[in-house]
Order: structure tokens, then C-alpha cells, then sequence
């Protein structure tokens, strides 16, 4: 058994047929020469749920000891501590037993994440030895659904120049996430991309943010048009789902004057039997128009 060293105290306490030479004490140290005991790490599940897990962390002792040991962890990985679980930082093997153990416990949220992990190392010990370096990881499985996804825009009609030319499309999360969240848009209408307008073909919302958005820009030009529509879908999400609404239409109203028109003739005069009996009637348009004139 290791234990401290130890003390045999003599007195003499009463003396027959003689006295005692004055007040007599005399001490002899009992020295200990065990080897202190060694301790190893161990943890019952590697892994466990974020709402209600649980899993004991272990330490135990090649063979007991007359004294308490204190073994202090050491506590990494990708988990917050306080935030995504719960363990003590000191376990005491009280004196003539062979373990002892602490439990950690994950907290739950509403966050949808990544696995994250608690990696438990064996910092210190008091009155024993670590048998050699040891380590031991848990991780923390998430249980939160994937965000949904819905789609939004800051005006349904544009201009072609100007001021108004422009609107925001913005991805909004039901739940931020602390993954980066990808919204795939599919462009649909009577527009055509880079002709008439200009639009990304995503959205990226940042990690731990609510919504992000891009700018639909349209593109103008000298023709009179019909109003343009420009639909966008999302057709695809990373690392979340579609929500609804997950389409809206952005109309391009036309800002260009109609145009006017012009009549000219060849000739002024005809002969009806002989000599110009035919002349060219042209219409001439102030502008180009993308409309039948």
C-alpha cells in the first residue's frame, strides 16, 4: 500500500524501582518505499446527444492508495465549455479506493451546428502518476432540424436607370445556424439575364447571421418594350432547406418615350397612264422599339 511516511512516537510513561531522567520523547520515521500509484483515463461513451446526453468520465487507480489523489483535467476540442456541456475540472480518488468519476453533461440549444467535441486530457496529479500520456475525446452529436429558407425582395417593381433600378434579394433563416447557409437561385421571366438585368446565382448567409442579401440590377437601353418580369426561384439550399415563400417576381417597367412616326413618299405626283405611275411610302420611327409599329 502507498502512503506517506510515518511516525512512531515513544514515551516513557511510568518507571519502576527508578525515576525517569527528565521528560523523554523519541521518534522514529517509517519511511515509505512504495511506488505511487498510476492513474489512467477512461470515458464510457465516445459519443452522446446534445439534449440529455451523458457520459461518465473515469479515473482509476492501478491499485489503492493510503492517501487521496486529486487528478486535475484538462478540457479541449471544438465545445464551449459552460456553453455546450458541463464537467468538473478536479476528481479526488479518496484514500483506499481504486476510482473515482465525474459526469459530463452536454447543454442543449436551439442552434443547428457541426459535431462538436470535448477532448479530456489528464492535467496534474496529487499523491499518484499518470500512466503515460493519455487522452480521451467525447463528441457532441447536434439534434437541431436544418433552418428553412425564404426568399424576399425590397421592391417588385424597378426602373431601368436611376435611382430605382436596383432591389435587394434577401435569404432569411427561420433558426441562425452556425453553419454558412447557401440559398441556390434559379432566374425565370420575360427578362433575360445580362440583357436586361444583372442578379447573382446565390446567396450566402453567414454563420450565426439572420439573412443575407445580392442586388438585382437592371440593365437599360434606348428600345420602347413591354414591362420585363424577372421570377426567382430558389431551387436549392446548403446546409438548410426551402421554406416558403421561395419565389418572387420582380417586374422592369419600361421608361422609354414611344416613339413617333414619320411619313415621306417618293413622289408627290403620279401619272395614272404614262411616266411614274408608282412611288415609295416610308414610315420612319424617332426611335428603335422593340414592339411591332
Amino acid at each position: 500500500l502507498e502512503e506517506a511516511n510515518e511516525s512512531v512516537i515513544i514515551d516513557i510513561t511510568s518507571v519502576t524501582n527508578a525515576t525517569e531522567f527528565g521528560a523523554q520523547q523519541k521518534t522514529v520515521m517509517i519511511i515509505d518505499d512504495e511506488e505511487p500509484p498510476t492513474v489512467t483515463l477512461f470515458v464510457d461513451q465516445a459519443s452522446i446527444n446534445e439534449e440529455g446526453g451523458t457520459t461518465t468520465v473515469r479515473v482509476t487507480l492501478n491499485f489503492a492508495s493510503a492517501q487521496d489523489v486529486t487528478v486535475t483535467l484538462g478540457k479541449t476540442g471544438t465545445a464551449t465549455e459552460n456553453v455546450d456541456y458541463t464537467l468538473a475540472t478536479t476528481i479526488i480518488i479518496p484514500a483506499t479506493v481504486p476510482q473515482a468519476t465525474a459526469t459530463l453533461t452536454s447543454l442543449t440549444d436551439l442552434l443547428d451546428e457541426e459535431e462538436q467535441t470535448v477532448i479530456i486530457d489528464i492535467a496534474s496529479v496529487i499523491n499518484a502518476t499518470e500512466n503515460s500520456v493519455q487522452q480521451r475525446t467525447v463528441t457532441i452529436i447536434d439534434n437541431d432540424p436544418l433552418p428553412t429558407v425564404s426568399l424576399s425582395v425590397g421592391a417588385t417593381n424597378i426602373g431601368e436607370l436611376g435611382a430605382t433600378s436596383t432591389t435587394s434579394v434577401t435569404a432569411t433563416l427561420s433558426a441562425v445556424s452556425e453553419k454558412i447557409v447557401t440559398a441556390t437561385l434559379t432566374k425565370t421571366g420575360t427578362a433575360i439575364e445580362t440583357t436586361d438585368y444583372q442578379l447573382a446565382g446565390s446567396i450566402t448567409v453567414p454563420a450565426m447571421a439572420p439573412s443575407a442579401f445580392v442586388t438585382l440590377v437592371a440593365v437599360g437601353d434606348l428600345f420602347d418594350e413591354f414591362d420585363e418580369t424577372v421570377v426567382i426561384d430558389i431551387t436549392g439550399v446548403t446546409n438548410g432547406t426551402i421554406g416558403s415563400p421561395s419565389q418572387r417576381t420582380v417586374t422592369i417597367d419600361d421608361d422609354d418615350a414611344t416613339p413617333t412616326v414619320t411619313l415621306e413618299v417618293g413622289e408627290t405626283t403620279l401619272v395614272e397612264k404614262n411616266g411614274t405611275t408608282s412611288t415609295p411610302v416610308t414610315l420612319t420611327l424617332s426611335a428603335p422599339s422593340n414592339l411591332a409599329v
